[in-house]
């Protein structure tokens, strides 16, 4: 009598599972085209987009030694600089620098001065605003609709008490009639 083999269910149905995936490397590994050919095929559908990428890997690299060296490369240095002045070719002032004044004992002067009018200006008092009747009418009743919400509000705040405190009971006597009459927890 020869002895029985045994296969346990999930072990057959995962070996099942795999059979299509070994054929298909099987199948591969022997009919699959060397790289040669493959590059070959490559170059001839998507020669120009590979050419594109790698001009466009090489730019990039020469930016990112740019950025990792800076100094070493003045082309890029100077291609920084443009972006960083947002592509005006050099730094511009807002205001015209007068020459006479500038970093003169006059010039600190008339600043000073300019200084404090500025100040000046800035402490102006500012007139109350008179409030017209049709405002204080609106205020008014604002206030009266804001009162009469309050009040609605400590009516609904005790039924809702009183409900909270019915429900209590309801859960705490169903609760009780459980456990009086056994009931099996599942």
């Amino acid at each position: 009598m020869s002895p029985k083999i045994r296969i346990p269910a999930h072990v057959l149905g995962f070996s099942i599972a795999c059979i299509p995936g070994v054929v298909y490397a099987y199948y591969y590994s022997k009919n699959h085209k060397s790289d040669e050919e493959f590059e070959k095929i490559l170059t001839e559908n998507y020669g120009r987009k590979i050419q594109s990428s790698r001009e466009k890997k090489f730019d990039m690299v020469r930016i990112v030694q740019g950025i990792k060296k800076p100094g070493d490369d003045p082309e890029m240095e100077e291609k920084f600089s443009e972006v960083l002045f947002g592509g005006k070719g050099s730094k511009k002032r807002h205001y015209a620098v007068d020459e006479k004044l500038y970093g003169t004992v006059e010039g600190i002067n008339q600043r000073d001065q300019a200084d404090e009018k500025r100040k000046m200006r800035g402490k102006k008092k500012k007139r109350p605003k008179h409030k017209n009747e049709k405002e204080e009418a609106k205020e008014e009743q604002n206030a009266e609709k804001m009162k009469n919400s309050v009040e609605v509000g400590k009516v609904s705040l005790e039924e809702n008490k009183n409900s909270v405190i019915a429900l209590f009971a309801i859960g705490t006597l169903a609760a009780g009639v459980g456990i009086l009459f056994g009931g099996k927890r599942s």
